[in-house]
C-alpha cells in the first residue's frame, strides 16, 4: 500500500513538473556511461509558466551561460525537437489555425529555446552600428508554411559578460505540420564592441 501511495504521489509531482533537482539530474544521466555522467554544477533546470509541467535542462557552456539540451515532459527526458511536438500538440497545435500555430511556435522559441538568458530582438538595438560589416538587422519574420508548419527567422541577443559587447545571432526555426521542431539553425552572428 505504501508503494502504491508513493507511486501516486510521485506521478502527481511529475505531472506538475515537481521533480527535485536531484530527480532531474538522475533523469538526465539515465543511460549514460559512468564517465559521461553529469554533475549538478554542470546543468541548470528551469520551469516556464508558458508551458506548465515541463522542465528545461540547460548545459553550462563556460562563460556564455547555458545551452538548452533536454526537455523533461511527463517525467521523460526528450530532445528539444521531439519535446516541441509533444508539448505543442498537447496545446492544440493540430486543431489550431495558422495564426494560432504561429503564436505557439513563437512562444516555444521565446520561453523554451531562449529560457537561459537570451531574448528575441524585435527592434534594431541602439548599439547596432549603421555600418555593420554586411550584417543587416531585420525584425522577426514569423509565418505559416503551406504544409501547416511555421517558420521563424529572428535575431537573438545572447547572454554577454560584463566586459564584452553585446552578442547577437540570427536563427532560423522550422516547425513541421505536427509541431515537431524540424530545424534550429544559426544563420549568422554579430558582436558589438565592448566598453573601452
Amino acid at each position: 500500500m505504501r508503494y502504491l501511495l508513493f507511486l501516486l504521489l510521485w506521478g502527481t509531482c511529475l505531472a506538475q513538473g515537481g521533480l527535485s533537482d536531484e530527480d532531474v539530474l538522475r533523469l538526465v544521466n539515465a543511460g549514460r556511461e559512468p564517465a559521461a555522467q553529469l554533475q549538478a554544477v554542470q546543468i541548470r533546470s528551469v520551469r516556464t509558466t508558458a508551458f506548465p509541467g515541463i522542465i528545461l535542462v540547460g548545459y553550462l557552456t563556460g562563460t556564455r551561460g547555458c545551452l538548452l539540451g533536454t526537455v523533461i515532459v511527463d517525467g521523460k527526458p526528450l530532445i528539444v525537437a521531439k519535446a516541441a511536438g509533444e508539448v505543442l500538440r498537447a496545446r492544440g497545435w493540430e486543431k489550431a489555425d495558422a495564426d494560432q500555430r504561429c503564436d505557439l511556435a513563437r512562444t516555444w522559441v521565446e520561453k523554451v529555446m531562449l529560457a537561459f538568458g537570451e531574448t528575441v530582438v524585435a527592434e534594431r538595438p541602439a548599439d547596432w552600428p549603421k555600418q555593420s560589416r554586411g550584417v543587416h538587422f531585420a525584425a522577426p519574420d514569423l509565418r505559416a508554411t503551406s504544409n501547416g508548419g511555421v517558420q521563424l527567422v529572428t535575431w537573438i541577443q545572447e547572454e554577454s559578460g560584463p566586459d564584452q559587447g553585446n552578442s547577437y545571432r540570427k536563427n532560423f526555426y522550422i516547425f513541421g505540420p505536427n509541431g515537431d521542431m524540424l530545424r534550429a539553425r544559426v544563420m549568422e552572428r554579430f558582436q558589438t564592441e565592448g566598453p573601452p
